[in-house]
């Protein structure tokens, strides 16, 4: 008899388990669905900054295209519209997220993360001219300081720093 109250316990213990599991199911596919729309909208946020610091350091530093001069394939100036924004979070633990825009003339560009010494850690190879971002997992790395430059037809073009914060 003692034996058979114990197992009933048990089973209704772990029929209120079995509840409490579906209802954090459920809970973590919401969380899940307002995280994806986070990360849509923190694109967007990210796309629209990108376009307006290109904007700003276009007109302050005097650089602005020619109006209907949109034929020509190289810019005024050889570094004219290119842009890489400060990864998001910073400082980060495990993964980074770094804007950048590649101008039309550009051939081939990446972005190259490297430590204090200079050693590469990643690089990865920039697809298309336009906006973007590219992701870094680094999450097995220590806390540290990593430096992050845009290079575009094999030439440094901006270099920026990030931290990873354990």
């Amino acid at each position: 008899a003692e034996n058979e109250q114990a197992i009933e316990e048990l089973k209704a213990e772990n029929k209120q388990q079995s509840a409490e599991n579906a209802q954090q199911s459920a809970e973590i596919q919401s969380l899940k669905g307002q995280s994806l729309k986070l990360e849509n909208q923190l694109t967007d946020v990210l796309e629209i900054l990108a376009r307006n610091e290109i904007s700003i350091e276009a007109c302050c530093s005097g650089q602005l295209p020619e109006l209907g001069d949109s034929e020509t394939e190289e810019p005024a100036t050889s570094d004219q519209a290119a842009f890489l924004g400060q990864n998001i979070p910073n400082p980060f633990n495990g993964s980074t997220v770094i804007p950048y825009f590649i101008p039309q003339w550009a051939s081939e560009a990446e972005i190259v993360v490297s430590n204090i010494e200079g050693k590469i850690i990643d690089r990865q190879k920039i697809p298309a001219t336009g906006f973007g971002q590219a992701s870094f997992n680094l999450a097995n790395l220590p806390s540290g300081i990593l430096s992050y430059t845009l290079m575009i037809n094999d030439v440094k073009y901006e270099t920026k720093s990030m931290l990873i914060e354990r």
